[in-house]
């Protein structure tokens, strides 16, 4: 079972279609999360991005989480590729 499936943060979960459809809702209430339009896209952007830019974004859906805990399903999918890594190379371990 993969890491984002273990999270329910795979594409197909219920969690990750509310919160992409609560998106532009959220981009109202946090200005950084403006930086994309789509939320799938945001994992890319993040990648090319600059650490203080990255921080903003993260920040802004930890605020966005203490109203709202579906953000919080938002963080957790954009570990989900450190995790997946981290994962791998323990599995190599075993």
């Amino acid at each position: 079972m993969s890491v984002a499936k273990c999270l329910g943060v795979d594409d197909l979960a219920p969690n990750m279609q509310e919160v992409r459809a609560e998106w532009p809702c959220w981009q109202d209430v946090e200005q950084a999360l403006t930086v994309v339009d789509d939320l799938v896209v945001l994992p890319r952007w993040m990648k090319h991005s600059a650490p203080i830019e990255r921080d903003a974004v993260l920040a802004g859906l930890r605020r966005l989480a203490e109203r709202d805990p579906r953000a919080y399903v938002a963080l957790a999918w954009l570990v989900v590729p450190g995790a997946s890594l981290v994962a791998g190379r323990l599995r190599r371990l075993g």
